[in-house]
């Protein structure tokens, strides 16, 4: 049982350290944090102001049929 104990001791960290030094799909975490970081703000501005927006979109669409209709 000992000899068991000793051989999983000597294992983790030889495949820990493995892990630490693997690279591997490094660059494609990098990105997705770079995503991350510049669509969250943009995704909580919208949320905030989510009604103002609205109402403006609400506004120029408005503003889009009224000239449409007049005539030439």
């Amino acid at each position: 049982m000992l000899n068991l104990f000793s051989k999983i001791a000597i294992k983790i960290p030889r495949n820990l350290k493995g892990l630490h030094s693997d690279q591997r799909g490094a660059e494609s975490i990098e990105k997705l944090l770079i995503i991350g970081l510049i669509a969250l703000p943009l995704l909580i501005l919208l949320v905030w102001f989510r009604n103002e927006i609205a109402t403006y979109m609400r506004d120029k669409w408005t503003d889009v049929q009224e000239d449409a209709d007049v005539d030439p």
